[in-house]
């Protein structure tokens, strides 16, 4: 494959499973939160949500378990 081809694929992979476990994440909220009282979530308040807890807990989502 040429360069700019196997850059375009790797950007185009990345997208795809940001937006596949972003799309299973909201999918999970959206069934399970209304169960304790909280509200339902559209895709861009579920990824905003995503966002701002990565930024608050940094360590909470990828963490390495070796040192």
């Amino acid at each position: 494959m040429r360069p700019d081809a196997s850059r375009l694929f790797a950007v185009a992979l990345a997208a795809g499973l940001l937006l596949a476990t972003g799309l299973a994440g909201w999918l999970l909220w959206n069934w399970l939160m209304p169960l304790f009282g909280l509200p339902r979530l559209g895709v861009l308040q579920f990824f905003g949500l995503a966002v701002l807890l990565q930024i608050l807990l940094p360590g909470a989502v990828f963490r390495s378990t070796r040192q």
